[in-house]
């Protein structure tokens, strides 16, 4: 699919800051890593203190976008998931009672964020061609890095570890030489 409006244009256009102000959001995923690909979706992550309120607010503005729908699932933190189609593209809003900074989501998309960041334009090109051939990003990431076990808490493992330990990384994978 080709997207109408760049990623940016989309999101200035649907007004994400005024229409989730009373909520703690932030976007995720590949478009703002600049590593989509043409299937990309716009990914934001929300924290809520009350679900039938988030998604009342939701269901109020972007109720009326394409494709619209919006669930509750039955996990432990019983997280409020929309998705529609705007701008060319498909958004997903989901909502936590967890905190934002403690998200899976936006703690994948803050390391994703750092090792491209220091693994350079090699890195980032290696990521989007795995993405291309039907990879999910994070099991992308870690058979690039040779990270072993489950990708999601391989990636998760590397929060802590120093850009210096990082660097060990990018060389065992061949990637040396090109950070930025």
């Amino acid at each position: 699919m080709t997207h109408q409006l760049r990623y940016y244009e989309a999101v200035e256009q649907l007004q994400l800051g005024r229409r989730l102000q009373q909520w703690n959001w932030q976007l995720s995923g590949s478009p703002p890593l600049g590593i989509e690909i043409d299937d990309a979706e716009i990914d934001v992550v929300c924290s809520f203190a009350e679900p039938a309120i988030f998604a009342e607010t939701v269901w109020n503005e972007f109720g009326a976008a394409g494709e619209f729908r919006i669930w509750q699932r039955t996990t432990k933190e019983r997280p409020v998931v929309a998705r529609f189609r705007a701008f060319g593209w498909e958004v997903e809003i989901y909502g936590s009672s967890v905190p934002l900074r403690q998200q899976l989501a936006v703690r994948h998309y803050e390391i994703e964020k750092r090792l491209l960041c220091l693994g350079g334009d090699r890195l980032r090109s290696s990521v989007r061609r795995m993405k291309q051939s039907g990879i999910k990003t994070e099991r992308a990431f870690a058979m690039i890095l040779n990270l072993t076990g489950d990708p999601y808490e391989a990636l998760l493992r590397l929060e802590d570890v120093s850009d210096s330990q990082l660097a060990e990384l990018f060389a065992g994978a061949g990637l040396a030489g090109d950070s930025h």
